[in-house]
């Protein structure tokens, strides 16, 4: 969702973005209940490290010493449709690298926030609340499925209605996953915990409620992941989530276009193509709201988007000369006042709220 660079970035690159040590490793397709107990063989014994392990954060670290933190990343959707037989196999290799390659990216930017994310996800914030009220509007059938929770916003919001059903929570990113834990550990009783992609799925339960706060544009192939995640709902469970739509930060898109720059902000849904996602076998609604977040300046606004993890740029986007964002930068907040007087940089988000309840059941 991210613009191409903030000011401090180095060496042409996105702000923040790029590779480092603190990037939780991607192991192979393992499928399994994630309650149950990781053999000798299996790939989740870094999970079982003790406190004292030296290589991770001390927050990494309390979460790989809790058995109740899994780490299993399932391989990695396409960016593209089912391939044919037809095609090269090393374009379907390159691919499937690019698609890794973006998701390591993505779960090092928010890993890098988790510790500043709750001081600046504002906006996050209010709409993992209004997407609770959309949820708490019917009795929430168990069990629960999280994708993407964050440090536990969403998870938060519903705490009174998730008593007592067993939970998965479970995020891209093991920093994010711990800080969450840290959250909700102690008011949901019954929680299991869990690195996982949201695209591809490792879990064979069926959950009554599934659900996801402003994750689904980060998604390679939304259609696809709807129609999995709508897959594993029991009869008459919802699959309820926000995300952005394709009227988020035009302000932002406008000004980068008026003066020959790319914005990096990949491509959002409409409603109405949204609405066409939905699978069969149930049905689903769309609501949307646009919601005005205001910063002084635009540097600032940049500047929140890497504190919450949210810069990681569109796939396609060529980074630009540091001079010329800097150039544009200055000219945004001149007009602006810089500031001073209540004089502020603007920007809008398009807000998607999806519900798709599966048919064969009260919801």
């Amino acid at each position: 969702m991210g613009p191409a660079r903030s000011p401090g970035s180095r060496n042409g690159s996105p702000a923040g973005a790029g590779w480092g040590r603190g990037c939780c490793r991607a192991v192979g397709t393992h499928r399994r209940d994630l309650r149950g107990t990781a053999g000798d063989d299996s790939p989740l014994r870094a999970s079982r490290r003790s406190r004292a392990a030296s290589d991770t954060t001390p927050m990494v670290r309390r979460a790989l010493a809790c058995p109740r933190v899994e780490v299993i990343m399932t391989g990695f959707a396409t960016n593209n449709a089912r391939l044919s037989s037809g095609d090269d196999p090393a374009m379907r290799k390159s691919a499937r690298q690019k698609s890794l390659h973006r998701k390591r990216e993505v779960a090092r930017a928010f890993g890098n926030a988790a510790s500043s994310y709750d001081r600046y996800a504002i906006l996050q914030h209010r709409v993992a609340h209004d997407l609770a009220q959309f949820i708490a509007g019917k009795r929430v059938a168990a069990p629960y499925l999280e994708i993407g929770c964050g440090t536990g916003f969403l998870g938060a919001a519903l705490e009174d209605h998730l008593a007592g059903i067993p939970c998965l929570f479970t995020d891209l990113s093991l920093p994010m996953v711990a800080r969450c834990r840290e959250r909700l550990e102690a008011s949901v009783k019954d929680a299991s915990f869990a690195v996982m992609d949201g695209e591809m799925l490792a879990v064979a339960e069926r959950y009554g409620l599934v659900a996801a706060s402003l994750v689904f544009q980060w998604f390679e192939n939304l259609p696809a992941a709807i129609v999995r995640l709508a897959d594993c709902l029991v009869s008459g469970g919802r699959l309820a989530f926000t995300m952005l739509g394709e009227g988020s930060l035009q302000e932002w898109r406008v000004a980068c276009d008026d003066h020959g720059v790319e914005s990096g902000i990949p491509s959002f849904p409409t409603a109405r193509e949204l609405e066409q996602a939905w699978p069969g076998g149930g049905e689903g609604w769309v609501e949307e709201v646009r919601i005005p977040r205001c910063h002084v300046s635009a540097i600032e606004f940049l500047h929140e988007l890497k504190a919450i993890g949210a810069h990681v740029p569109d796939p396609a986007h060529v980074p630009q000369a540091p001079g010329k964002m800097r150039a544009l930068l200055r000219e945004i907040d001149s007009k602006n006042g810089n500031g001073e007087n209540g004089a502020s940089f603007s920007v809008t988000y398009h807000v998607l709220y999806g519900i798709f309840t599966r048919n064969g059941g009260a919801s």
